[in-house]
């Protein structure tokens, strides 16, 4: 069968040396998958172990902000030795979430006076939440500012020795004054927990959402959540809406959803009243066929911007800067110093379609207090900041301070923002028209999209009341962070993206109940105690 002279039958004692070949192979194999399936389920029971200290002290902070806020006597009459140490424990680990802490941690010396809550812990340590009392707790909490701080460290209760975990979490008093975050008469979004995917120290890529405060939305709400995620996550303040898709949501949530079964568009309408109903009656008509400037601002005045009579669709522009507001139509504008809208708000009309600023990667900042209702499309084609606010967003490196962070250090972000003091007010409104965000493209930088102010796409006459996204495409072609639309203030609309343009685009909504709403009084207000963050390392 075979005839090539360099073939030889093999012999039969090759057999068995073959077999022994092939069985020691396979038991070195097996010994080697072995040893890694010992490993993997050594690394596994390391990794629950973790979890569970992780979760005690995560609970520990819990119940030590819950005795902050329960309980305002308290004094500051203690010191803590070991804070160094701790501070040293936390300012190594890398990431943006630590820096942040570092950075509050930072001002607390040994000589910090704090209030020591570990006794309030350890008398409760038994508890399953706490650890089933295998574990000592050492709490404190410090005042900075018009906030607490509380540092969590764990010692192992029959050795005494200390655990290499640590934890700090944030209690602040929240005065909740604010108009909801969102008001929509309907939207289409699937909103998730936000959450980090990628991205490197400083820059990190984050995907889902967070309303900071409550949400009204006359319309089916769906909310993506994790198995360990809460919808007090995505929402922080309650939801008003037709429904809600979470089962028994009434007993598992009390307080947090109200159903609504009136009709949307009923209930629409009186929003689009109420907001027109912040203009006074009493009027005076601009004409921009020449440069008008506002030396002195009566609240009690109208002004209506209009273009010549020949021009019968005309597009205005518009532009904040430190120095006031500019609305120009050609080469005439409507100025206003400001230095005449400090103290009292300005009430504007803008007949036509507007553009603000013409850069959406530049700031403009709002300076002055302004009610603006533009009856047509408003394309917002910058980012817009209160003025005081302006360091939140711009850091002078290229990344934002404030938008595109992990939800811990947005948290924290988002609390200073309302503690600092309102000197500027805005409320912008597209009647008749859509709100048009701008991203623009570009390399690296490109997705993050801040806007600051009362902004409402009110439908009226039939026509607008979009938030809609019209170039959100070229948003993804670089290769910084993931899109994100920042809102800090308060969104009214008929529709949000009604044309589906942001589902898979804009990865990431963050809206801020920050717009103070003027019909309350300060005096009026009652302010609570919540825990506003937490890390655990």
């Amino acid at each position: 069968m075979f005839s090539s002279p360099h073939f030889e039958f093999r012999k039969r004692g090759f057999a068995l040396p073959l077999t022994m070949i092939l069985l020691i192979f396979g038991t070195l194999i097996l010994l080697a998958v072995a040893s890694q399936l010992n490993r993997t389920a050594n690394e596994l029971n390391s990794f629950k172990t973790v979890s569970e200290k992780q979760n005690v002290l995560e609970n520990a902070i819990e119940a030590a902000g819950y005795i902050l806020i329960q309980n305002s006597s308290l004094e500051m009459s203690s010191t803590w030795s070991e804070i160094e140490a701790f501070k040293q424990k936390i300012s190594n680990h890398s990431g943006i979430e630590s820096y942040y802490w570092v950075q509050y941690l930072d001002q607390l010396t040994s000589e910090t006076p704090c209030i020591d809550l570990s006794d309030y812990i350890n008398t409760i340590s038994d508890d399953p939440s706490l650890g089933n009392g295998k574990y000592a707790f050492d709490i404190y909490a410090y005042e900075i500012g018009n906030k607490y701080l509380i540092t969590a460290s764990l010692k192992d209760k029959a050795s005494g020795e200390s655990i290499n975990k640590a934890g700090a979490g944030l209690v602040a008093n929240a005065v909740d004054v604010y108009l909801p975050a969102v008001k929509f008469a309907a939207s289409d979004r699937v909103f998730s927990v936000m959450r980090k995917v990628g991205g490197g120290r400083g820059n990190p890529k984050i995907i889902g959402d967070m309303i900071y405060g409550k949400a009204i939305i006359l319309d089916d709400v769906n909310l993506l959540l994790t198995d360990s995620s809460t919808p007090g996550e995505i929402i922080t303040g309650s939801l008003t809406a037709k429904s809600v898709n979470i089962d028994n949501v009434e007993e598992l949530y009390p307080g947090w959803y109200s159903h609504i079964s009136d009709d949307p568009y009923t209930i629409y309408q009186k929003w689009v009243k109420e907001y027109l109903d912040t203009f006074p009656a009493t009027a005076l008509e601009i004409i921009l066929n020449e440069n008008y400037n506002v030396p002195t601002v009566d609240p009690e005045m109208t002004f209506i911007i209009s273009a010549p009579d020949s021009d019968t669709s005309p597009e205005f522009s518009i532009f904040f800067n430190a120095s006031g507001l500019r609305i120009e139509y050609g080469t005439n504008a409507f100025s206003v110093p400001a230095t005449a809208v400090s103290e009292n708000m300005i009430n504007i009309k803008v007949m036509g379609d507007a553009v603000i600023g013409n850069d959406p990667h530049k700031i403009s900042p709002v300076t002055g207090k302004y009610n603006i209702a533009v009856y047509g499309d408003v394309y917002i084609n910058t980012n817009i900041s209160y003025n005081y606010l302006v360091d939140y967003v711009k850091n002078g490196k290229g990344n934002s301070p404030v938008a595109n962070k992990t939800k811990d250090v947005s948290v924290t972000m988002i609390s200073d923002m309302l503690n600092e003091s309102r000197e500027d007010v805005l409320s912008l409104a597209a009647v008749g028209g859509d709100l048009k965000l701008l991203f623009g493209s570009s390399s690296s930088t490109h997705g993050n999209k801040t806007i600051m102010g009362n902004l409402l796409a009110l439908k009226y006459e039939g026509k607008g009341g979009d938030v809609s996204f019209p170039d959100i495409e070229k948003a993804v072609k670089g290769n910084g962070h993931t899109p994100q639309l920042f809102i800090f203030g308060a969104l009214t609309s008929y529709t949000f993206d009604k044309d589906h343009l942001t589902p898979d685009l804009l990865n990431s909504i963050v809206a801020v109940a920050g717009y103070f709403d003027p019909s309350q009084s300060m005096d009026s207000l009652n302010s609570s105690r919540r825990i506003i963050g937490m890390m655990v390392w």
